[in-house]
């Protein structure tokens, strides 16, 4: 797929394909256990990785064929730029063209930027095309994917209502999210009547009549048809009930009529300029983009948090194995790929540093609460005082594991799965952490166990007492005071280094928080000639100890180090090498930024 793709860009480099629908040969068309299968596109997942910035708005577009997606498309990339491109931007494709383009999802090729200049991010826009001429497993399967990685998931409706075929469609589509067990799956859905610039009702008798967008909104999904049968129209309306039930939001954004100026699908055509001479039009579609991007950037799927954005390499992951759990099962259920997600997040933002703070903070109780008292008696201990000191250290252990195991259970609700509106400040008592730890996914209450196993094998505060009765232990005054202070400095470079990993692994947090991709400027490639421009400098999937692409994001204050969102590893800027894409040739870095 990629030479073909590559091939498609070249000749149409506004858009470029990111799913594509195989075709099935005749004895798979009537196989009935055939899966359909999609295939996504290498050049876009890295397109995405690269060039995309967190948040990541994503709108995608899908309808009838003929309602206009493509077209709305186009026209919505000419209203967020900027400045008129000479020559024009290509259009978006509509349906199988001359040069046998296939059904599926099509993406712009770069970033668009927010309208409003204070808002951050990207925005990925999304035409999802030939609704009408794929089978039912095979929409239900697109709709599905683009339903769960959008977040506005819009549906261009001319004319203005939700017909038996798009009702068929979606509902199919949700029917696939029924059996998941996985959370904040669903997306806002948008209807977007075209050539309405008010909302009205068409009565048989007095014509149309204005009302109000939730009058709209619910007359529009009630609609009988008099060419349907009666059992017909009541599973139509079984099914209507059904849509609006699952969906967490419907909304409708309306747009005025479509200039005849920009009716001519021509490539040459200036719909920059034209776009802007038609002001009501302009207005109104810029109304109707605010609202589509509303909902901020991209989350995890299965997160409720407005921490957890997905990342740009992230999500591009995301897409490729989502793909391949569709092309599984035509019932396919992606909850165990949603989860594995959010647990890596899991575990590389909070278990992580919860567990060095951890380690810091027993090992300094037990220097202050313990072995400090113990050197000032100067001799050793007595079995009685032996069994309090070890009463003591299991004391201060059980407290210590409890609560930071109450931490990351907080931690995990409010930064992770979006459970709680505000972090918890601890549990009063072990049952009500226990039935908060419950509420998480079962993968996480795994996790929990594993990490408190590791609590307790952390047996350094037991050694450092050991130490310090050995040191007690020694008769000779000079041995035990020469032993003494190297154990002083032992311990003070041990929570030195508990100390800078509790740092280390806040300022990682903080620089991946901030997400100042590290972005460099690349010379045309001299072996394949790929053209410059300005790139994130990625982690390879092969040289990544997660064995995931990762981003690169500037590390805390500092301009020549960088860290991997993926494996967390903090390297030297200056000594990152790139290569090209492409043909794997060294890239010469212009300049960074």
């Amino acid at each position: 797929m990629d030479q073909q793709a590559n091939d498609q860009q070249e000749q149409h480099p506004g858009c470029i394909e990111l799913i594509r629908c195989i075709e099935p040969t005749t004895k798979q068309r009537n196989d009935f256990q055939y899966v359909p299968h999609l295939e996504i596109n290498k050049e876009a997942q890295e397109i995405i990785s690269e060039r995309f910035k967190s948040p990541i708005s994503i709108v995608v577009y899908v309808g009838n064929v003929g309602a206009g997606k493509s077209k709305l498309a186009t026209l919505t990339v000419e209203t967020l730029q900027q400045d008129r491109s000479n020559p024009p931007l290509r259009t978006f494709r509509s349906g199988a063209g001359i040069s046998g383009v296939t059904h599926g999802v099509w993406m712009w090729h770069e970033p668009l930027q927010h309208p409003d200049e204070t808002k951050e991010g990207s925005i990925l826009l999304l035409d999802c095309e030939g609704m009408g001429d794929l089978d039912e497993n095979t929409s239900a399967k697109l709709y599905l994917f683009c339903m769960i990685i959008s977040t506005a998931f819009a549906v261009i409706l001319r004319p203005a209502r939700v017909d038996h075929l798009q009702c068929d469609r979606l509902y199919n589509a949700l029917k696939r999210c029924e059996n998941m067990g996985t959370p904040f799956i669903l997306p806002n859905l948008w209807l977007v009547p075209l050539d309405m610039p008010e909302f009205v009702y068409s009565d048989p008798k007095r014509g149309d009549i204005k009302i109000t967008k939730e009058q709209w909104l619910q007359q529009v999904f009630s609609v009988s048809s008099n060419a349907l049968s009666t059992n017909e129209n009541q599973l139509l309306a079984s099914r209507y009930e059904y849509i609006t039930r699952q969906l967490p939001q419907i909304g409708v954004v309306n747009l005025d009529y479509l200039p005849r100026s920009l009716m001519n699908n021509s490539e040459t055509l200036d719909t920059y300029t034209l776009l802007r001479s038609s002001p009501e039009y302009f207005e109104s579609l810029k109304a109707a983009i605010y609202q589509l991007l509303s909902h901020s950037g991209k989350r995890l799927p299965g997160s409720g948090s407005d921490l957890l954005f997905v990342r740009p390499a992230e999500l591009a992951a995301l897409m490729g194995e989502l793909i391949d759990v569709l092309n599984n099962d035509k019932m396919p259920n992606p909850d165990a790929l949603i989860g594995r997600y959010l647990l890596t997040r899991f575990t590389d933002q909070i278990v992580e540093q919860q567990m060095a703070q951890f380690k810091e903070e027993i090992l300094a109780d037990t220097e202050h609460v313990l072995c400090s008292p113990m050197r000032k008696q100067h001799t050793p201990e007595t079995p009685d005082e032996l069994n309090a000191t070890n009463t003591k250290m299991r004391d201060i252990r059980n407290r210590l594991i409890t609560k930071y195991l109450g931490t990351v259970v907080g931690l995990a609700r409010y930064q992770i799965y979006g459970l709680d509106s505000n972090l918890s400040e601890g549990y009063d008592n072990v049952d009500q952490q226990k039935q908060a730890l419950l509420g998480l996914p079962k993968l996480v209450q795994d996790e929990l166990i594993n990490l408190q196993a590791q609590m307790n094998r952390y047996q350094e505060p037991e050694l450092l007492i050991e130490q310090t009765r050995t040191t007690l232990a020694v008769k000779d005054l000079h041995r035990q005071q020469q032993e003494e202070r190297t154990l002083l400095e032992e311990i003070k470079k041990k929570l030195e280094n508990k100390r800078d990993l509790v740092f280390r692994q806040k300022r990682i947090n903080i620089s991946l928080k901030n997400a100042n991709s590290v972005r460099v400027g690349l010379a045309p490639c001299s072996q394949c000639g790929r053209v410059g421009g300005a790139v994130n400098i990625t982690h390879p999937k092969q040289d990544c100890t997660s064995h995931r692409t990762g981003n690169y994001y500037y590390y805390h204050n500092d301009n020549d180090r960088m860290v991997c969102d993926a494996c967390r590893e903090i390297k030297q800027i200056s000594t990152t090498g790139v290569e090209c894409s492409r043909c794997g040739a060294a890239r010469k870095v212009t300049r960074y930024f």
